[in-house]
């Protein structure tokens, strides 16, 4: 049966988290002759890296002077003749690119708007332009030379928030150093470092690419044996973790559990010598919400017995006992949520009054008892909406 979550698992829509991706020139689509060696190999006794990272350089890249000039005043800073500082910069300056990011701007066009941004100077990258048809394809490039600034300032951004398409957070932007990344990230956009081309390659396709093929097909691939995986490699067969998957997809296929039982534990199979735990109530609930064929006098027979296990000031207990007694608040959310389902939901106020002060007040911030992040809570709390929308928010 498909869940009442929303799409069944064959009939998933499709989902990207960008439409736009935006990449440096300087160092990510091409590099610079200088990343090889930072002298000039006519005139090693001069450091060529510094002679472009000078201000007269900087002032050629935003166009406020002329190359003529930048060769005179960089001539006169350095104290070396202007023939040389020519001769010296023309062999730096040479950008030669890098085939697996522009073969993945190609692949990102597919689907994606894909820009461009860089210090460079005009005829720098007119030359560019010519010899690499692909920055042509290009939604839109944004130059230091077309803006009058250069990267990491922010009036260089703000450029970008003027071209319409591109919303900072639906925009992936791949920088070469931190700072063009913290600039770009304080406007909103998504931004990633380059270290190695590779990684950065891998990465970028995995954050563009559609998560839900592969998750669908990850699934049918562990079908039975979807178990949690320990840190030292050894297996847990999780029946919550079992539960959670039926109640997403509505596929029961995917998924190993003992139909005779009318109370689920945690873990099941064979008993772990390790892990010893009674049945609790965040695996029951999800459980018998999930299965949808279950005789609905087993899900009542199972609230009575919760309604039995609760603390001092009525908020539904953990564990179906009163040998181990702990309250959570992200087990308390799926057990809310089935007591609702299921019309039941004035029996639990105490512990509904309990969770909506939790996020009022923002509790969840580093977890809860079981659960390290506040991810997972703010996701079951989201479940609970839904199986209950009446419910104050």
């Amino acid at each position: 049966m498909p869940s009442t979550l929303g799409a069944s698992f064959n009939s998933a829509r499709s989902f990207q988290w960008f439409d736009n991706v935006i990449f440096e020139i300087n160092d990510i689509l091409f590099r610079s002759a200088l990343a090889d060696s930072p002298s000039s190999k006519f005139h090693p006794e001069l450091n060529t890296h510094e002679l472009l990272n000078s201000a007269p350089w900087y002032a050629f890249e935003k166009r406020l002077i002329n190359e003529d000039e930048c060769i005179q005043r960089i001539g006169h800073k350095f104290n070396i003749p202007e023939e040389i500082v020519r001769e010296v910069i023309l062999a730096g300056t040479p950008m030669k690119p890098v085939p697996e990011m522009l073969a993945l701007v190609k692949e990102l066009q597919q689907k994606h708007k894909v820009f461009a941004v860089g210090n460079i100077p005009a005829p720098t990258f007119q030359s560019l332009r010519l010899k690499f048809k692909v920055l042509n394809s290009l939604e839109h490039v944004f130059l230091s030379s077309q803006i009058g600034e250069r990267l990491p300032h922010l009036l260089f951004f703000n450029r970008l928030l003027d071209f319409d398409a591109l919303r900072p957070e639906r925009t992936l932007y791949i920088g070469s150093n931190l700072d063009n990344v913290v600039s770009a990230r304080s406007l909103g956009f998504h931004g990633i470092v380059s270290t190695d081309v590779q990684e950065t390659a891998r990465r970028v396709q995995s954050m563009c690419s559609d998560p839900i093929p592969a998750a669908q097909e990850y699934l049918r691939t562990n079908a039975r044996e979807l178990n949690l995986e320990m840190s030292n490699g050894k297996q847990l067969k999780d029946a919550f973790a079992q539960f959670l998957v039926l109640d997403v997809t509505g596929d029961e296929s995917l998924i190993e559990y003992d139909k005779s039982l009318s109370e689920f534990p945690w873990l099941y199979g064979t008993p772990s010598k390790f892990f010893t735990y009674p049945p609790d109530i965040e695996t029951n609930a999800i459980g018998m919400s999930a299965l949808k064929d279950m005789d609905e006098k087993i899900k009542h027979n199972m609230m009575d017995k919760m309604l039995r296990y609760r603390d001092s000031t009525g908020i539904l207990q953990t564990y179906l006992t009163d040998e181990r007694v702990r309250v959570c608040a992200t087990a308390a959310l799926n057990t809310v949520a089935f007591f609702n389902e299921f019309g039941r939901g004035n029996q639990v106020t105490e512990t509904e009054d309990w969770i909506y002060r939790i996020l009022k007040n923002r509790a969840f911030r580093d977890g809860t008892r079981y659960y390290p992040t506040a991810d997972f809570f703010l996701y079951l709390a989201s479940r609970l909406i839904i199986k209950a929308p009446h419910l104050r928010v």
